[in-house]
This record gives structure tokens, sequence and C-alpha cells, in this order.
């Protein structure tokens, strides 16, 4: 159209370009390109630093809204240098991610807090094909009497309010050492789907108990009827006996 604007040469902004259809050079400041509203008010910028990393942000916050380091690593509000990429909230109890589906709804999303809600089904690789070294899980009764359940509260306000319920950490670790990780700070967390496979096994022992004691029970229910039996014979016997004695009389 009319309306394009069109180069069929090299073009420099700042410095002349080189091997490039486009050059651009950052002024003084940093700043590489300002985004003006009709007023002629600049309501967004975006900056490079000495260090190679690029930024994009509204023109009267001091942090970048979103910033691309050099290395590849990204952030939303916040960024480093050994992580992919981090989404920072700007408010507290506020969402961070969201997926949403062609039609509009809502099927995935974490919040500043650190809940997160999907709404479908979560699975993992299980395939016996992937794994190797496999080993039943035994004695898992006795592990499974030595835990407990809680209700708690988060101590950190940023986090949710809500009363929970779950296990605690360094007791799992004492008996599961390999459902628990630790993370660069020290503190624990606890794999519970892991913990699905220990209560299975938990509730087959159990079941077994409970039918070995049926059967015992059973065994006894028996040998009480034979021994009731064998009473009332015992007395039947007495009874004659004693008929007999009394009519010789």
């Amino acid at each position: 159209t009319t309306d394009d604007l069109r180069f069929n040469a090299e073009v420099g902004i700042g410095r002349e370009s080189v091997g490039f259809p486009l050059t651009i050079e950052a002024g003084s400041d940093g700043d590489i390109l300002k985004i003006y509203d009709d007023a002629g008010i600049a309501h967004w910028h975006m900056k490079l630093d000495a260090n190679g990393n690029m930024g994009y942000t509204e023109t009267d916050q001091a942090d970048n809204r979103f910033r691309l380091r050099k290395g590849g690593n990204a952030g939303f509000n916040e960024s480093y240098s050994d992580i992919a990429l981090t989404v920072k909230s700007g408010q507290t109890n506020t969402k961070l991610f969201q997926l949403e589906s062609f039609s509009g709804g809502t099927k995935f999303f974490v919040r500043s807090d650190g809940d997160a809600t999907l709404a479908g089904t979560l699975t993992q690789n299980s395939d016996k094909r992937l794994k190797k070294d496999i080993v039943q899980v035994t004695s898992a009764l006795a592990g499974v009497q030595q835990l407990a359940g809680y209700r708690y509260n988060w101590i950190a306000k940023d986090r949710s309010q809500d009363t929970q319920i779950g296990v605690i950490a360094q007791e799992v670790q004492a008996i599961y050492p390999e459902l628990v990780r630790t993370d660069e700070k020290g503190m624990l967390s606890v794999n519970y789907s892991g913990l699905a496979p220990i209560l299975i096994e938990a509730v087959k022992e159990q079941q077994t108990i409970i039918e070995s004691q049926e059967s015992q029970m059973a065994k006894m229910m028996v040998r009480l009827t034979q021994m009731e039996a064998a009473l009332q014979n015992i007395l039947s016997a007495n009874n004659e006996s004693n008929d007999v004695a009394t009519s010789k009389e």
C-alpha cells in the first residue's frame, strides 16, 4: 500500500548498518525505542544496558516489565542469569500465569501465593518400558504408621492463608527419602503423588492381616461349635445316666 515504508538498502539508526537490513545503536541512556501516544507522551520504551540485556518497560517505572538477558534468559518484572524464565507478580494475591483455550475458558493458572488450578487431569509418565531396577514396595504399612496427617497454616503472608492439610517433609524424609527434595535454600518439598503407591501396598498388607485374622476366627468358630456339640453330648449322656439311676430306685 502507499502507507508502507520500504527501503532497498541497509538502514542504520545511530550507526552505519553493515550486513543487516536494520541496525540500531542505543542512546547514551540505553534507550532504543520509545512509544508515544497521540498527545506526545511516551508510555513505553525499550532499553539496552551495558551488559547486553534488553528491557521493555513503562516510562514511569524504574524496573523492566519484560527483560531479555544476554544468553536467552527472560523474565516479567524480574529476571535472573541462571533461570530461563521468571514471572514475578507486581501485586499480592494475583494470577502469575494463565492458559486459556481457544474459546476463552481458563484451563490452568498459577497464583502469586503459590496455588495452582488445573481444569483437567494431570498425568505423569509411568510406562514400564521407561523404567529399570523395579522393586515392589515392602513393609508399607509399618512405614505409613510412622507418618501423620496435619492441619496447618503457612507462616509467610505471600502464601495462601487458607488452612492446609498435609504431611511434614522431615517426617517423610526419615522414612521415604526418595519422596523429599531439598532446594538451594535448604527447604524441603514432598512428592505427594509418590505416597499413593505406598498407600496402595499398605492397604494390601492390611487386607492380608484382616483376611488372616478372619481365617483364624473362622477356625476358632468351627472348633467352638465342635466343643459345644461335645459338651452337649456329655450333658445329654449325664442326664440319661441320672434318669436310669432314678428309675432303679
